[in-house]
């Protein structure tokens, strides 16, 4: 498409996911290109998922990246000494411009946070670690 190089037409659609636009129209040198976007819809958990450790001897237990992508803080921060129950969104990672969330496979504490905001992850990858509760 003259006037409309892919990487415009990938970043306007990655900007307008992330701001819940419903549709994105571009025009350019004569070029034009519009999308329809449909809300990214809850995806069910991938059976290919790292399964969930049992609590270490030590009581500690790894929280760990689901696929590969972008860490992104979730909506409460993840911060060491923060109290979390078991399902509570602890993170998010960013693939192909759709957000996934992490769950906390148990209640504990955050002992130790691994990654920085913005980060690249990869499958399997520890984020954090939590303190188990007994």
């Amino acid at each position: 498409m003259p006037g409309l190089e892919p990487d415009l037409i990938k970043h306007a659609l990655t900007v307008a996911r992330q701001h819940g636009f419903a549709e994105v129209e571009l025009e350019s040198g004569g070029a034009k290109f519009s999308a329809s976007l449909e809300k990214a819809k809850k995806q069910p958990k991938p059976a290919t998922a790292p399964a969930i450790d049992e609590p270490k001897s030590n009581g500690f237990l790894d929280i760990k990246s689901t696929l590969v992508g972008y860490y992104k803080q979730a909506d409460s921060t993840l911060a060491a000494g923060k109290a979390v129950s078991k399902g509570d969104v602890v993170a998010v990672i960013t693939a192909l411009g759709l957000e996934n969330e992490v769950e906390s496979p148990h209640s504990g504490e955050i002992a130790d946070v691994l990654v920085k905001d913005g980060e690249p992850v990869q499958y399997g990858q520890v984020l954090a670690r939590i303190k188990v509760n007994a």
